[in-house]
C-alpha cells in the first residue's frame, strides 16, 4: 500500500498481487483497478500522476493515476 506525495490518493495491491485499486482519500471512494500480472511492488511517482508496479517477472509498467 502507497499514499501520493500529495496526499490525495491510495493505491494498493490486492487479490494475491493480481489487481491495483486507487482510492480517493479525501472522500474514500474506489476510483480504478487495474489488473494484468503478478504485482509484487508499486510506487507513485513525485508529481503523482503515474504509478510505477514491478511484477513477480520481472515486468515493470507504468499506469496512469486516476
Amino acid at each position: 500500500m502507497t499514499i501520493n506525495a500529495q496526499g490525495t490518493r491510495l493505491a494498493a495491491i490486492v487479490g494475491y498481487g493480481k489487481a491495483i485499486k486507487f482510492w480517493n482519500l479525501d472522500s474514500g471512494q474506489l476510483l480504478a483497478e487495474y489488473t494484468g500480472y503478478r504485482i509484487s511492488d508499486i510506487a507513485f511517482s513525485l508529481d503523482g500522476r503515474s504509478l510505477a508496479s514491478g511484477g513477480y517477472d520481472g515486468t515493470v509498467r507504468i499506469w496512469p493515476v486516476p
